[in-house]
């Protein structure tokens, strides 16, 4: 009985995010980034008058379609050092310091933009 109604919620689930998926694309992601801001802009005016932390017509809306951030050097530097395999059986925050002693011993030049391996 249980594995019948857990179907039914993932089957319902799914059926909801399709919707969504199908809403937002109905927009185009210019209209959605200003969508966004005027979302942010509503959370900072109702700050601390609402019940709630966030009321669901100021939540943000997930957009696929949205271009990503650049990424900083350091952070381009931590996924190429950490995907070499270098740190496989340290734990993650000591393999952060090792990585973050490498970037403070690299020069200016070395320390530029490169492009992203990932």
């Amino acid at each position: 009985m249980i594995k019948h109604y857990n179907h039914l919620a993932h089957e319902k689930n799914a059926a909801r995010q399709a919707e969504y998926r199908a809403w937002v694309q109905s927009y185009t992601p210019l209209e959605i980034k200003a969508a966004n801001l005027a979302r942010a802009q509503l959370r900072r005016k109702l700050k601390g008058t609402m019940k709630r932390k966030y009321s669901a017509h100021t939540t943000k809306i997930v957009d696929d379609r949205q271009v990503k951030g650049r990424v900083s050097a350091y952070a381009s530097f931590l996924k190429e050092r950490h995907s070499t395999g270098d740190f496989k059986n340290i734990k993650v925050g000591d393999a952060g310091k090792l990585i973050s002693e490498e970037w403070k011993a690299l020069s200016a030049g070395e320390k530029k933009v490169r492009k992203p391996t990932f």
